[in-house]
């Protein structure tokens, strides 16, 4: 991602590769059951994300709010939900929180990333607009996963 934050994040060695998603944490539980796409994009689109938007194979993004073609130049990315496979790297995805530059309509998207990321996903990855930190959603979970985390570390 471009606009303040590099496109990928260090892997276990000092370098950084394309693939990574910077600034996501991994689950901090390794024992806890991992949400799926499904439960990711339901809990964005209670927050009001219930927009799909789709990488299209020249590495564009398609929103299905409006039907527009958009540069992932133009896209705000406001948080990023990772999600992994215990032992498939084709389940290496993130879910990302987004607003349409067109018809401002907010919404999520699908990318993978890690050795399956085809290209384009890679390019748009590379190619947002990391708008994390703008308090819109919380970074890297779904409002209802930091609900919880909260409700959670404020117990005795």
């Amino acid at each position: 991602m471009h606009g303040g934050a590099p496109a990928a994040a260090p892997d276990s060695g000092s370098e950084r590769t394309a693939h990574s998603v910077e600034g996501v944490e991994e689950p901090t539980d390794p024992g806890a059951t991992e949400p799926t796409i499904v439960d990711i994009d339901r809990e964005y689109a209670e927050a009001g994300f219930h927009t799909d938007m789709f990488v299209t194979d020249d590495a564009m993004l398609r929103c299905s709010g409006c039907n527009s073609l958009v540069s992932p130049d133009h896209v705000d990315v406001h948080s990023i939900r990772r999600l992994e496979g215990a032992s498939d790297p084709a389940d290496m995805c993130a879910v990302i929180a987004l607003i349409c530059p067109v018809c401002q309509a907010h919404g999520t998207a699908v990318l993978r990333f890690g050795p399956e990321a085809g290209p384009e996903e890679v390019e748009v990855w590379q190619r947002t607009n990391d708008r994390r930190t703008s308090g819109l959603l919380p970074s890297s979970a779904t409002p209802v996963e930091a609900e919880q985390s909260t409700a959670s570390s404020d117990e005795p």
